[in-house]
């Protein structure tokens, strides 16, 4: 069977500078229902190599899955290399990397059998409070290996395992998902959740418009950071000039009980002990107090911003693939905001909204940070208490402008998929009916 460091070898011999060899293997089932009847099941078992190759300072990127495809792979990665733009850049050398829990064996083991039966047990709970739409139960397992031509080898097992559901009641309707690395996700209160969500959006009424303190929980702020804030923080966006973020680099920018961690090695679902080329997990504070620390970059794009790098003070390690048939590039792993000093938000707050998801994000300005999004999920705060359901409530604003207003940071930390966040507070938030 070919590895990584064969194909490597392959490189150099055809012509390569410098190469690097990704692979990824692995198999996948998911299951899906409509209404409450099982619509398909799916496997997946795929396995294949990425390779990248330097030749006079020109970087040319291929993939293949069939062994016999390597040689052809390789020569088409080197064709590409020679019409490239030249680059400084090199493979990172071999690294020590620390070792993560990022594989259950219990989600390994998982057969046709239990997913099936995890799917029921998902759309049985959507029934007890609503109609099911529509159920699905995922599960993996893979591997991945990395060598380059500057000793650097590294392998490491993952797995995943996630659920979601929609619901609906009185024509409205609800939804709720979750993933982990572990077999530890609770598809019964997933399945509760959505159908109480749908029977809530059958209740609600416009939101009061106006001025308004925001509680976001941990979905919202899920889709706030990463959809929203992240791409600021892209090291490409920034070593275009295209970034709000350009020339801020240690000043205030938050209110100073934010801080904003980039963190592979949290447990969370992309916890891993070295990035897409190999380079060992750490984690990467990215706001400290309200401060601008750091940027996240992969070696490529790095090594492409020359000046930039020194003024910065940058490092590599936030390198991403999405399958070894992609090139990698600049992606974040875990994301964690600090704990607060709050007890309970709303509890704390007299009057206004608890936003617990939203939809629009992709209609944002994430050079400016001006957005305007759709509440599908929250309920009007009154005395302390959640109280009536609000559903297609219009919230606008700027990114940037709402960090310098946060008012209060939970103590408790929760995790939604890649995310580990307390609930967060706003000040005033723009709300429209």
């Amino acid at each position: 069977m070919l590895d990584v460091e064969q194909v490597v070898s392959l490189a150099l011999k055809l012509g390569a500078d410098e190469a690097e060899a990704f692979r990824s293997s692995g198999k996948s089932f998911s299951f899906s229902s409509v209404k409450d009847k099982i619509h398909s099941k799916e496997f997946d078992e795929e396995t294949g190599f990425g390779v990248r190759v330097l030749k006079q300072k020109g970087l040319g990127f291929s993939f293949f899955s069939r062994e016999q495809d390597a040689e052809k792979a390789v020569r088409n990665a080197l064709a590409l290399a020679d019409y490239s733009e030249k680059t400084s850049f090199h493979f990172p050398k071999k690294q020590k990397t620390v070792k993560t829990n990022c594989f259950d064996k219990r989600v390994s083991a998982l057969s046709e059998e239990d997913g099936k039966k995890m799917l029921l047990e998902l759309i049985n709970s959507v029934k007890e409070k609503a109609n099911s739409i529509e159920c699905r139960v995922s599960f993996s397992s893979s591997k991945a290996e990395i060598a380059n031509c500057a000793g650097l080898h590294a392998s490491e097992q993952y797995s995943d395992f996630s659920a979601s559901a929609e619901a609906e009641s009185n024509g409205k309707t609800g939804h709720e998902s979750a993933g982990s690395c572990f077999l530890d996700l609770n598809v019964r209160e997933i399945g509760a959740q959505a159908g109480a969500r749908a029977k809530d959006a059958g209740k609600a009424v416009k939101a009061k418009p106006g001025a308004r303190e925001i509680i976001f929980d941990v979905q919202a702020v899920y889709s706030f950071i990463s959809e929203l804030l992240f791409p600021s923080f892209n090291g490409n966006t920034v070593r275009r000039g295209s970034s709000f973020l350009c020339g801020k680099l240690g000043k205030q920018i938050a209110c100073r009980q934010f801080s904003l961690h980039d963190d592979p090695l949290a447990q969370a679902l992309d916890i891993c002990s070295f990035d897409g080329e190999g380079i060992a997990s750490k984690r990467k504070t990215l706001v400290e107090k309200g401060v601008l620390k750091n940027f996240l970059f992969d070696s490529k794009t790095l090594a492409a911003s020359g000046e930039l790098k020194r003024e910065l003070n940058a490092s590599p390690g936030n390198c991403a693939r999405a399958g070894f048939d992609s090139a990698p590039g600049i992606g974040h792993s875990n994301l964690v905001i600090d704990s607060g000093s709050s007890g309970d938000l709303v509890r704390e707050c007299k009057r206004g909204l608890c936003v617990t998801s939203f939809f629009g994000t992709h209609t944002a300005n994430t050079t400016t940070g001006d957005f305007t999004v759709s509440v599908d999920c929250g309920y009007e705060i009154e005395n302390g208490a959640l109280s009536t359901p609000v559903l297609g409530a219009m919230i606008s604003g700027n990114v940037f402008t709402l960090l310098e207003q946060i008012s209060g940071i939970e103590k408790k930390q929760e995790r939604f998929y890649d995310l580990i966040s307390p609930r967060v507070a706003f000040k005033k938030m723009s709300v429209s009916a």
